[in-house]
């Protein structure tokens, strides 16, 4: 090589050339040569020569001599003691007698490196203990063929010299099966059970016990085969059962199968068209609420320009500049306006009957709702275009979804076949919601204020109507025409009977509140959309109109309640609305001069009369919402905000000018307008609920009945005697009995 480094490969070649040397017996030859160095003479030197890892410690540690530590054992030198043990114990010849190899060293080690892997210390001391327990009769030796293979246990039987092997110890997976959880079964190891004495009657008392064991471990199993035969049996039936509802089960599965395309399609369609509706509905109520808006303007501007015209401090027409001479040009063209609308409504009213037969009208009454040709003619427009719209949002639309009769039709069907699944499909729940775009396209011209309140006569209530009603009595009731059912007095003693089963089905029945519910979620949002857009609460006609409807659905359908969410916000609008109208177009003039105000022909006693009324209507108004609105809410907007805040200050404008006709007949129409409930009857003093009368009279009656004494008082020789009378039939009517009785104490000793 001269003299150069060997690599690994030819360090690894001569070190097997060496190991073949001393395998082949050449030893001796060996060592004479030059080439070959003996590092260990032992066996256990030439075996750790073999490992490569163990090359340089050799070669280092050659000439050391080593030192053994006495007593210092590491862990896996234990393990090592503890498999050397496991190797000469019992049960290693109890599994080596029937399957005896040939021993092979490459598999031995092998096997030993498994196991020591495979096994922790503290499970090879437990198998080692266990197995050191040698029963009685095994035999010691641990191998037949001297090997110490401790794997030949697997599947292997003990060598027994005096007691019999059980039958159980010849299974080899069974012996295995105990050795690999680290456990010896003594039983195994021994054989059977010692007996408690070696004559006949133990024997027999051994069979017996067995025996009765094996009559126990029958019994279970005949236990077990009865149930199973039973369970056969019924899954045989259930399979019969079931096989027999196929055909059925599949139409039914069609069935539905339609039925889910043909409502998912149907919710589809209306989601599609809800906004073209929804936009329709807008569109109309927008043209609603501008005409309104201008009809309110226009009412309130004209009391601005008459205030203006009686006031004193006006300038004249040389004086103005030119923005003031303007506005003067514009008041006057209004003025001029209004005075032909007091015309035309004058002509009007001479042509009603109410003229005719002589009732007396009060100027400020009628509502100014005429519009200009202007307005109508942008609304008649308006409605024509939302018209021509409605015709064209079903125009794409098959006649199953867009006709409300087939879509009421085809659930009414659902229902007569399979009333539990559409109950449980909560169908009468979603129902009102699936019909309400057709309804509310029905109704979209329905004006709830101006026309009929009569919704009995529309197309889509005889449908819903009678949706729940198509039901065949004679599945309710029972036939009794066959026979008689009479008893000795000619009473049918089953039609008592017969009313009960009506009454609970329809009770039970879940669409019963169908109609109800339709009512709630769709006419009455719409009465709430008419009443924020367009209604006027100084239109006597609006409100009577309006609180018919109200109290005609309050009363027939049950659902229409305090409770209902639409109902709630549709009073929460017309408390605002008059809330709105009381502050905005009450006003009533004070500061004129008394000599113009004693003029019944003056434009200052024409004013204050005008809108003296036009407070009145009001109030009348607002008192039209008693029964609907709560008694406190409908009290203070009537008695507190207008009566005592308006109406009262100009009574007593009217009383300093010596008007006292003029208030007791302003006086007696307050009196006529408020509720029964509030007053009481004279004719029957008992009819009235004392609390309820008290309790109005204290939260608004009591102010008025203080200025009817205080202008009526008997002390005033100047008032006639009659009107003091009227004064106090109203104070008995409003509760006030002892400020009655004081003025006709006071009248009785002003006749005298």
């Amino acid at each position: 090589m001269g003299g150069a480094i060997p690599d690994a490969t030819a360090i690894h070649a001569a070190r097997k050339k060496r190991e073949a040397m001393r395998a082949g017996g050449q030893l001796a030859e060996s060592k004479s040569s030059s080439s070959y160095i003996s590092l260990k003479g032992t066996v256990d030197g030439d075996k750790r020569a073999s490992s490569p890892r163990h090359e340089d410690e050799d070669d280092s540690d050659a000439d050391e001599p080593r030192i053994n530590f006495t007593g210092v054992r590491s862990a896996a030198a234990v393990k090592n003691r503890q498999l050397e043990e496991l190797d000469n114990s019992p049960a290693a010849n109890l599994l080596n007698v029937n399957n005896i190899l040939p021993y092979n060293e490459e598999e031995d080690q092998w096997e030993q490196q498994q196991i020591r892997k495979a096994m922790k210390a503290t499970q090879l001391a437990k198998v080692i203990g266990i197995s050191n327990q040698r029963p009685v009769g095994v035999s010691a030796d641990p191998f037949h063929d001297g090997s110490r293979d401790p794997m030949m246990m697997s599947g292997a039987m003990s060598y027994v010299s005096h007691i019999p092997i059980p039958t159980s110890m010849c299974n080899p997976n069974s012996v295995a099966g105990s050795f690999s959880n680290g456990n010896i079964n003594n039983d195994m190891m021994v054989g059977l059970k010692k007996p408690i004495a070696y004559n006949l009657q133990g024997i027999k008392d051994r069979l017996k016990e067995r025996l009765q064991s094996l009559k126990e471990v029958s019994s279970r199993h005949g236990s077990d085969l009865d149930r199973a035969v039973d369970d056969m049996i019924l899954s045989k039936m259930e399979i019969d059962k079931f096989e027999g509802c196929l055909p059925e089960m599949a139409n039914s599965h069609r069935y539905y199968q339609d039925l889910r395309g043909y409502v998912t399609d149907l919710v589809e369609c209306y989601d599609e068209k809800l906004l073209s509706i929804k936009y329709l509905e807008d569109k109309f109520y927008k043209s609603k609420s501008d005409i309104a808006r201008k009809l309110m303007e226009r009412r309130r501007e004209d009391v601005r320009d008459q205030m203006k015209e009686l006031s004193s401090n006006s300038k004249p027409p040389l004086l103005m500049n030119s923005e003031e001479t303007v506005a003067e040009e514009a008041r006057q063209r209004r003025a001029a306006e209004r005075e032909g609308r007091r015309r035309r409504r004058l002509q009007q009213r001479k042509s009603n009957q109410t003229f005719i037969t002589g009732k007396k009208h009060a100027d400020g009454m009628s509502s100014d709702e005429e519009m200009s040709s202007l307005d109508q003619s942008d609304l008649g427009k308006v409605r024509q275009d939302v018209e021509n719209q409605a015709r064209t949002v079903m125009s794409d639309v098959v006649e199953e979804f867009s006709s409300l009769e087939y879509v009421c039709e085809r659930l009414q069907q659902w229902r007569k076949d399979d009333i539990s699944a559409y109950t449980d499909a909560f169908v009468p729940m979603c129902l009102p919601k699936i019909i309400s775009p057709l309804v509310r396209l029905q109704i979209l011209f329905w004006n709830p204020l101006t026309e009929h309140n009569n919704i009995e006569t529309m197309p889509w209530y005889k449908t819903v109507a009678t949706y729940a009603d198509k039901i065949k009595m004679d599945d309710i009731i029972s036939p009794i025409d066959e026979f008689d059912t009479s008893n000795s007095n000619g009473v049918n003693i089953h039609e008592d009977n017969d009313h009960k089963d009506v009454l609970n089905f329809l009770k039970n029945d879940p669409d019963s509140k169908l109609l109800s519910l339709v009512i709630e979620k769709v006419v009455v949002v719409r009465i709430t959309n008419f009443v924020r857009s367009a209604y006027d609460p100084l239109s006597t006609t609006q409100t009577l109109k309006l609180t018919g409807l109200l109290e005609k659905l309050i009363d027939i359908y049950p659902s229409i309640n305090g409770a209902s969410r639409q109902m709630r916000e549709l009073l929460e609008v017309i408390k605002e609305k008059l809330k709105i109208a009381i502050d905005n177009d009450v006003y009533i003039p004070i500061g004129y001069p008394k000599h113009l105000l004693e003029n019944p022909l003056s434009g200052h006693a024409a004013f204050l009369q005008r809108q003296f009324w036009g407070a009145f209507k009001l109030y009348r108004n607002v008192l039209a919402w008693h029964g609907i609105l709560s008694d406190t809410i409908v009290a203070e907007m009537s008695l507190n905000s207008i009566l005592n805040r308006y109406m009262v200050i100009g009574l007593g404008v009217m009383v300093s000018c010596g008007e006292y006709e003029q208030v007791d007949y302003k006086c007696h129409h307050i009196i006529r307008a408020l509720p029964k409930a509030w007053v009481l009857d004279q004719t029957d003093p008992d009819s009235n609920c004392p609390s309820v009368n008290s309790a109005i009279y204290k939260i608004g009656l009591q102010r008025f009945s203080k200025f009817l004494v205080n202008t009526f008082g008997a002390s005033n020789n100047v008032i006639p005697k009659k009107f003091i009378e009227n004064a106090i039939s109203y104070l008995k009517m409003l509760g006030a009995q002892e400020e009655s009785q004081t003025m006709e104490r006071k009248l009785t000793e002003r006749v005298r």
